[in-house]
Formats: C-alpha cells, structure tokens, sequence
C-alpha cells in the first residue's frame, strides 16, 4: 500500500491523467496537488508529489510538491497530458495546465533559450517524461 503525500482530509475529488495512467491529482478548496504512482521502486510502490526543480542542483534535493491554484468556484471536471479542464458556473468550461506541466507545452525545441530548455528539462525530470 502506498501512502498519498501531503493529502488533505478535505480532498473532494481526485482526477487521473487520461493519458498519463499513473498521474492524478487531487482538488482541495482551490488547489490542486499534482502525484506520480510509481509501481516499482526501492521502497516498492510509492506516490510522489511532483515537485519544482528550478535548478540542476535541487535534483538532489528532497524538494516539496507544488500546487496549482485555481478559482474558488472552478471544479475540475478532466485532467489530459497535464492539462487540467475545469468548470464554474461564472466561467462555464475552461483549461489550464497544472504547475508541474507550465513549460512543457510551451517549450520551442531548438529555438528556446538557454533558461527555456533547462525548465524543459527540469519538468520532464519532475514528471519522469524521461523520454522528453
């Protein structure tokens, strides 16, 4: 059995990834917190809260997982590729990608600076898109 990080006990829904079966994310009054299943590991199976690497060096770091903010009033209702899809009934539907997935979507291959690929990097590293 693994246990879920920082999970809140007034978490009122959790979402996974359609595309990426071993993500999910739980909502909590505005908050979303984003975890990695992870099967096999040296401690057997675990759950990871995704972190924020802003540099190289924090790679060795225990580093604490990072939250995406949304509104008060916005439910999410699909979570896809790290894009979470929500609905409030001031804005109906609408998407944004989690904290943990910003400058994957954003990231201009060999066009990007110097800061844009290490965030590139640094994301997939967090998320474990080792293939990226």
């Amino acid at each position: 059995m693994a246990l879920i990080p920082n999970f809140s006990s007034s978490v009122t829904k959790a979402i996974w990834d359609i595309n990426h079966p071993n993500m999910f994310i739980t909502y909590d009054k505005g908050k979303i917190n984003t975890y990695l299943y992870k099967q096999t590991s040296l401690d057997g199976p675990t759950i990871l809260h995704i972190p924020r690497y802003s540099k190289i060096e924090d790679l060795d770091k225990s580093t604490q997982g990072v939250e995406t903010k949304i509104g008060k009033d916005s439910n999410p209702i699909m979570l896809k590729n790290g894009y979470v899809y929500t609905h409030s009934p001031a804005e109906g539907v609408r998407g944004e990608y989690l904290s943990t997935h910003s400058y994957v979507s954003s990231w201009r291959g060999h066009n990007d600076t110097e800061d844009g690929h290490l965030t590139y990097f640094l994301q997939n590293i967090a998320i474990q898109r080792f293939g990226e």
